[in-house]
């Protein structure tokens, strides 16, 4: 389907999400710009002889991408201010297209451009800001600058390659929707209850629960999923189970950065043979942690396992709060399926975010262990949150087959469910 930019923005509906830029400049230091052909005409028509140390930017394979300081930061952020010197110097319109977008993600889909907020900006998880409808025609401008050519996704699929209508598709994500929204259950409860309501869709026989047969489904598993999720969480996970976890946690932690990137082969072969060696060493879960970026190295597998959840209840409303605006935000988004995941099938995709869940609470651990905390905190949630989402959809690492092998395992035995409430983010 070809795409046109007069196709309707479709915006996400979360309650109590807001954002607005207050210049943290996380994400000129942390995240690769890539950079279109525009972009680049645009810079090199710029004078920026004498400002910079380096190249504005660099070529890797057949992207270019925007060059960094050796302290990791953008060459065109300026310290003292905080600010962007293309921006100061020239103007908001003259900064790449990314770079301005940001935290906004957009891909077409049959219904128009959906529209998603990433939670890798702190500004996103902590909903402070402008309510996200406010958007809507700064970013229907950036849509107009988009090049023109590409094709809009399918719609969605269901098990055993069926594809799902438009009105079948809405319907599954609106239960999820407002499953997650129902405020008579506890969160841990509300995602423990859709892990199970996923993995009875993963074994279900699509061929004949189409339209209302599959509303009437839907309707009957969410109204026993919190009786039948409980039951199921009662059973700790197995040990392949655990190992299972904890390779979809490494599978979120991986960092590619700029210097991997434009790094010569023989250092690019060293770090995959790190990776797989510290895979390795995540599967089995003996001894300590393996180092990573933005983690010490000393902590074992042992003390993470030992960390409570948060014990301070205004702390566990804020993380339960974030966390809900987060499922919901995927959810909304369709960032779960098709184009906004790796082209995979809806229920797969709905498998995945529930399991990231559970791999977002051990890495929480992580983070209160590696500071020698026995009790999680709201801190840790966010930041294990922001790791787990600026992966999610955008590490090659998580499209692949081997992952939704690891997905069809736990989608058996109440694997996802049972591991949601290992996690014990909340208690």
């Amino acid at each position: 389907m070809p795409v046109t930019h007069s196709l309707p923005i479709v915006m996400p509906s979360v309650p109590r999400q807001r954002w607005s830029c207050r210049s943290c400049t996380q994400c000129c230091r942390e995240l690769v710009v890539h950079l279109s052909e525009a972009d680049r005409r645009a810079i090199d028509g710029q004078d920026w002889a004498g400002t910079l140390d380096r190249p504005a930017y660099l070529r890797i394979g057949w992207q270019f991408v925007l060059n960094k300081r050796d302290d990791g930061a953008c060459v065109f952020l300026d310290e003292p201010t905080k600010l962007c010197r293309i921006h100061a110097r020239y103007g908001e319109a003259a900064k790449p297209l990314a770079c301005r977008m940001y935290p906004f993600s957009v891909f077409a889909a049959p219904d128009g451009w959906r529209v998603s907020l990433r939670f890798d900006c702190p500004t996103a998880r902590k909903s402070d800001g402008a309510p996200l409808v406010s958007h809507r025609d700064s970013v229907a401008d950036l849509l107009r600058q988009l090049p023109r050519g590409a094709e809009a996704a399918d719609g969605a699929e269901l098990p055993g390659g069926i594809r799902a209508t438009r009105a079948e598709t809405k319907d599954l994500l609106d239960h999820f929707s407002r499953w997650m929204i129902d405020g008579q259950h506890e969160l841990r409860s509300r995602l423990e209850g859709a892990a199970w309501v996923a993995q009875m869709l993963f074994a279900a026989r699509f061929e004949k629960v189409r339209g209302q047969r599959l509303a009437e489904l839907l309707t009957l598993l969410f109204q026993n999923a919190a009786d039948e999720s409980s039951a199921a969480a009662e059973t700790a996970p197995s040990p392949r189970q655990c190992a299972m976890l904890r390779q979809i946690v490494f599978a979120h932690v991986e960092h590619v950065g700029l210097a991997d990137l434009s790094a010569a082969w023989p250092r690019r072969l060293a770090r995959q043979w790190r990776q797989a060696r510290m895979a390795g060493v995540f599967r089995r879960g003996r001894g300590d942690v393996p180092e990573m970026p933005g983690f010490e190295p000393g902590v074992s597998f042992e003390a993470v396992e030992a960390v409570a959840g948060i014990e301070d209840s205004t702390q566990a409303e804020a993380a339960g709060e974030l966390l809900t605006r987060y499922v919901i935000m995927r959810l909304e988004s369709g960032t779960v399926y098709g184009a906004g995941y790796y082209g995979w099938p809806i229920v797969t995709g709905l498998l995945a975010l529930f399991a990231s869940m559970a791999a977002m609470g051990w890495l929480a651990r992580l983070y209160a262990a590696a500071e020698g905390r026995a009790a999680l905190s709201f801190d840790d949630v966010s930041r294990a949150l922001c790791r787990i989402d600026r992966a999610a959809g955008r590490l090659p690492a998580l499209g692949t087959a081997a992952e939704r092998l690891r997905l069809s395992y736990l989608a058996r035995e109440e694997g996802a469910v049972r591991l949601i409430a290992r996690c014990r983010v909340l208690e």
